[in-house]
């Protein structure tokens, strides 16, 4: 019966009324809902550590760096979400004692950013709750449906388009 139980797509979601101006309109506004909702949950996950996500992805992409460190132009490029002001990020990764910059050996002019060790021991502590996180959200779809979200976001993203 309407108005009882899960809706069955977008638009009885939001209450639309009409249909979508395009297929094209109805998978991004999907996307971009989808997007709110998870990330909602996952704001308030790392709220708990004292973190944003995006500073948790920054940790990450130092973590990836190992030893050596990694400088700021390459962590923007890894970033999932795209955050210009990284450097912002690290200061307060810094402030956290999280991370560290440091001078590089053969080009002082360069600065690196290595994980602390209190940042490598938040990283482990966090390692399975995440992926614990990403399964309650994601893991009832399958291996085959998510092989297939995974390609065609890919696929999205790269599309060739034309002027």
């Amino acid at each position: 019966m309407e108005g009882e139980g899960r809706p069955s797509n977008l638009a009885e979601e939001i209450g639309k009324k009409r249909g979508f101006d395009s297929l094209a309109q109805e998978a991004f506004l999907n996307l971009a809902r989808t997007y709110s909702v998870l990330s909602r949950e996952w704001a308030v996950f790392f709220r708990e550590y004292g973190l944003t996500e995006q500073q948790y992805n920054v940790l990450r992409i130092v973590q990836g760096a190992g030893r050596t460190g990694i400088h700021c132009e390459p962590i923007v490029r890894g970033m999932m979400t795209i955050d210009p002001d990284v450097t912002r990020l690290v200061d307060r990764l810094v402030k956290q004692g999280l991370v560290q910059r440091q001078r590089c050996e053969r080009d002082r002019r360069v600065v690196l950013v290595t994980l602390t060790d209190e940042g490598k021991a938040l990283l482990k502590k966090l390692r399975r709750p995440v992926l614990a996180l990403h399964e309650k959200q994601l893991g009832h779809l399958g291996e085959r449906k998510l092989a297939t979200i995974s390609a065609l976001l890919f696929e999205a993203r790269h599309a060739d388009y034309e002027d």
